[in-house]
């Protein structure tokens, strides 16, 4: 995975602690692009971190993969931030 889309993962992660939000509320949240935040949400809902529901909202799901993906999510972001 490329540093661009790490930190776009990171960025929808961290937006999806709020459950129950659009794709189209995660890019206003994230800055992300609809398609960015479209191709996230498709990659994470096939590793079984996130999961959509009857009413097109996104869910993440539970357990420790989802844990340390928020994890290791957090400390990217906080790691950028110390860099900038």
């Amino acid at each position: 995975m490329s540093g661009r889309t790490g930190m776009r993962r990171a960025r929808v992660l961290v937006a999806m602690t709020h459950d129950g939000q659009t794709a189209y509320r995660i890019a206003k949240t994230t800055g992300l692009k609809d398609a960015a935040v479209a191709g996230v949400l498709d990659q994470l809902s096939r590793i079984n971190v996130a999961v959509q529901d009857i009413h097109g909202r996104w869910l993440l799901c539970r357990g420790s993969h989802v844990e340390n993906a928020l994890h290791e999510a957090r400390e990217l972001l906080a790691t950028a931030e110390v860099g900038a």
